[in-house]
C-alpha cells in the first residue's frame, strides 16, 4: 500500500478505491504534506468540503509543506466563502513559490471577484498562465479601472486565443455597447455566429445586444425583427459589464 497507488487511483477517476487507500494510509499516522494535500484534493472532488478543510489544514502544518498545500486550502476556503482566509492561504503559497502560475491566477480572480481590488488583481493575473479566462479577467479588471482601451485589448486577445471561449464575446460586447461603437458590435455578432460558438447564454446576450444597438440607432423595425421571437422590449435595461462572472 503506497501513496503513489492512492494518487494513481484518484488520477484515473477511481475515487471510491482511492478513498479506501487513503483511509488505510491515514491509519498509519502519516507525516507527509504530500499525503494530506493529495487526500484533501480527493475529498474536494467528492464534495466532502469540511473534511477536506481539516485534512488540507493538516498539510500546512507539516514540515515539508509546499505551495500546493496552500493552493488547495485557498480553493477550499473559496468554496466555504471564507474569502479572507482564502486570500491569506494563497499569499502563504506564494511565499513558498512566487512563480506558481495557478496561485497567481486564483488569487487574482479572488481579488477581482470578491475584494474589487482591480489593480492588485492585475499584478497577479499578469503572472498567471495567459488563458482566455485569465485574459478576459484582465480585461474586466481594466473595465473596473475605467480603462476601456486596455480592456478592449485583452478581450480581443482572449477571443484570438480561443474563438470558442464564449465569455470573451459577451464581455467585449458589453464594452462595445457602453461605448456606442455599434459597427464593431455588428462585426462581433457576425464573428460569433460565423464561428458557431455553442453557448446559449452568449447567444442571448449578443442577440439582445444587436437589437439594442439597432434600437439605439433608431432602427426600430430592424431591432424588433432581430430580437429572438421578433419581440423587442426597449424598457429592458442592458446589463453593462459583469466583473464577477468568470
Amino acid at each position: 500500500m503506497t501513496l503513489e497507488k492512492a494518487k494513481k487511483l484518484f488520477k484515473e477517476g477511481r475515487d471510491e478505491e482511492a478513498f479506501v487507500e487513503f483511509r488505510k494510509l491515514l491509519a498509519e499516522n502519516p507525516t507527509s504534506a504530500d499525503f494530506f494535500t493529495s487526500f484533501g484534493k480527493l475529498l474536494v472532488s467528492v464534495n466532502q468540503i469540511e473534511t477536506a478543510e481539516r485534512i488540507a489544514g493538516t498539510a500546512t502544518k507539516m514540515p515539508d509543506v509546499t505551495a500546493e498545500s496552500w493552493l488547495l486550502c485557498g480553493k477550499i476556503y473559496i468554496k466555504l466563502k471564507n474569502f479572507n482566509v482564502a486570500k491569506g492561504s494563497f499569499m502563504e503559497g506564494l511565499l513558498l513559490d512566487n512563480e506558481n502560475k495557478e496561485i497567481h491566477e486564483e488569487l487574482g480572480l479572488l481579488l477581482k471577484n470578491e475584494f474589487y481590488e482591480y489593480q492588485n488583481a492585475l499584478s497577479h493575473l499578469e503572472k498567471a498562465e495567459q488563458s482566455p479566462r485569465v485574459l478576459s479577467s484582465i480585461g474586466l479588471c481594466y473595465r473596473g479601472l475605467f480603462n476601456d482601451k486596455k480592456a478592449e485589448e485583452y478581450f480581443l486577445k482572449a477571443i484570438e486565443k480561443d474563438k470558442f471561449f464564449a465569455p470573451s464575446y459577451t464581455y467585449y460586447s458589453n464594452l462595445i455597447v457602453d461605448t456606442k461603437d455599434y459597427n464593431s458590435f455588428y462585426k462581433l455578432y457576425d464573428d460569433f455566429f460565423d464561428e458557431k460558438v455553442k453557448d446559449n447564454h452568449a447567444m442571448v446576450i449578443l442577440s439582445f445586444g444587436k437589437s439594442l444597438c439597432l434600437y439605439l440607432e433608431n432602427r426600430i423595425e430592424e431591432a424588433t425583427k432581430s430580437f429572438s421571437g421578433g419581440v423587442f422590449f426597449p424598457d429592458v435595461i442592458w446589463n453593462s459589464f459583469e466583473l464577477r462572472s468568470i
